[in-house]
């Protein structure tokens, strides 16, 4: 049987010439979201409601198994980016799931991901590692990251970062 695996790409383009380049990322459900799926497909407990609002994040480091949420920018006028899950089957804020690589199934970003424009270096001009979707603007739950597999992303003051429609793709295989 083939084992579980959650592979994402993400392309960033960024505005006011951030990067002028893309980035790739890798991905994984953070413990608490896989704890719940094995639950729910072995022992019949329910994974909860889905989520009806989500959040991008940004984050200093790489995600880890024990702490895949830690890290969080702050300061500079940074804020989490909502992006909603959609209520249907439609072509919402997500794109309806299709074809991935190889065998995988696939959904991407069907809208515009913009963070803040920056009021301060984000992360002291460091490099930016990690996104994560969350369900609350602060705090609440971590359900998947990804890992900038480059060298990240740095935004300066007066830079903003965007992530253009089909940019940040979830492959499930």
């Amino acid at each position: 049987m083939k084992g579980f695996n959650v592979r994402r790409i993400v392309t960033a383009a960024l505005l006011a010439a951030v990067l002028g380049a893309s980035a790739a990322f890798a991905a994984g459900f953070s413990n608490t979201r896989e704890t719940l799926y094995l639950e729910n497909l072995f022992k019949g407990q329910s994974t909860g409601t889905a989520p009806t609002t989500m959040y991008v994040s940004l984050h200093d480091g790489t995600p880890t198994e024990g702490n895949p949420c830690g890290g969080e920018i702050a300061g500079g006028s940074y804020a989490r980016v909502q992006l909603n899950a959609d209520a249907s089957q439609s072509a919402g804020n997500w794109s309806a799931i299709g074809a991935g690589a190889g065998t995988a199934q696939r959904i991407s970003n069907n809208a515009v991901v913009t963070f803040p424009t920056a009021t301060a270096d984000w992360n002291s001009a460091a490099a930016i590692e990690s996104v994560c979707l969350h369900d609350a603007s602060t705090s609440g739950n971590c359900f998947i990251c990804a890992t900038i597999s480059a060298s990240g992303v740095t935004v300066l003051n007066g830079n903003t970062l965007s992530f253009p429609v089909g940019a940040i793709d979830f492959d499930l295989d």
